[in-house]
């Protein structure tokens, strides 16, 4: 009898873009110390811009979930809750929370501006994600 492993879900070649695009802000804060809320509003931000990517993309559910984590693994910047359960957590937050909604839009915004209109300032956006957190950490508590 033959039994069948459950084939985990392929990070699709779409990773490559948001893996390109975090390359070049993440080396801009790597080494240091971040505090929990502006790991919560990076993680936040780059939910959106992995959404934006599904849409885009026309992504399964499964593939951008695995593309999410993978990226968040790749910088060690991974919820301390298991990443569906956090992803669903923001999900619920983002129609009664403003500020996760405003670093979702933006992240979102910012991954559309690298690709559509080639932006090469748009990983920037990523730096502007960890004073925001910080001023409205009440914001961010709920994920941490």
């Amino acid at each position: 009898m033959f039994w069948r492993k459950k084939k985990e879900t392929e990070i699709p070649k779409q990773a490559l873009i948001l893996q390109t695009y975090l390359a070049g802000s993440t080396v801009l804060i790597e080494g240091r110390d971040i505090s929990p809320a502006a790991k919560a509003g990076i993680q936040v931000f780059i939910l959106g811009m992995t959404d934006m990517l599904r849409q885009a993309e026309n992504l399964s559910w499964d593939e951008c979930l695995a593309i999410y984590s993978s990226i968040l693994s790749q910088y060690k910047i991974s919820p301390s809750q298991p990443v569906d359960k956090f992803v669903d957590l923001i999900g619920r937050l983002v129609s009664t929370n403003e500020d996760i909604a405003k670093v979702m839009r933006v992240g979102a915004q910012s991954i559309t501006m690298y690709v559509s209109e080639k932006d090469a300032d748009a990983p920037i956006d990523l730096l502007s994600v960890i004073p925001f957190a910080e001023e409205n950490v009440n914001s961010f508590k709920c994920v941490i």
